[in-house]
């Protein structure tokens, strides 16, 4: 179901109208008109509404949804870039190693193997640089989770960490967009290579 317009009751605001306007949405509250500037074609599939925020998700694929939150600060809506964890993938996994690329900072990937009862989940906190001997050195931010074993790291380019018996390995060559590669077993530095884009 998609949703172009609805009314949703708020425990402060009373009945808030939400208004797809092709890639925005138009908020009517207590005689008050605002626009939100979100910049997504994608038609909203269901709305939740909570006492500080009301969050809007919309569906990608069968397999990917984003979710946007607009948070309530006494006056207007906003929100935040970077808003934690909002955009969710499925991923099937042939066979291991998988390198993969089509993610972003704010997200969460669970990775299903098809054989086997795993699931390993990695989630893209911040992507950022540092200073280190005078040069900007880029860093990736992850929380890696395979059943109940969770680590988060900061990797720069290159680095890799092992939670639970799977391997996750970060591209050398990744730059502003996540790059990297899963594993089941270590993999060695000219198999990376060979790997690598």
């Amino acid at each position: 179901m998609n949703i172009v317009s609805c009314g949703v009751m708020h425990p402060t605001l009373g009945l808030i109208s939400v208004e797809q306007q092709n890639d925005n949405v138009l908020l009517r509250y207590q005689g008050k008109e605002q626009l939100i500037k979100w910049d997504l074609p994608e038609n909203i599939a269901s709305l939740s509404v909570d006492v500080d925020k009301i969050d809007f998700t919309y569906i990608f694929s069968p397999s990917s949804y984003l979710v946007k939150s607009l948070y309530f600060n006494g006056d207007a809506f906003f929100y935040r870039i970077p808003d934690g964890i909002c955009f969710f993938q499925e991923v099937m996994v042939d066979k291991f190693p998988l390198l993969f690329y089509k993610s972003r900072e704010g997200s969460r990937v669970n990775f299903n193997a098809v054989n086997e009862d795993k699931t390993f989940s990695v989630e893209i906190h911040s992507i950022g640089t540092e200073k280190h001997a005078g040069k900007d050195q880029l860093y990736f931010e992850y929380r890696l989770i395979n059943g109940s074993c969770q680590k988060t790291v900061k990797l720069n380019p290159g680095d890799a960490a092992e939670v639970a018996g799977l391997f996750f390995y970060q591209s050398p060559g990744a730059a502003r967009w996540p790059i990297f590669l899963i594993s089941d077993r270590p993999v060695n530095a000219v198999k990376l290579a060979e790997l690598f884009p």
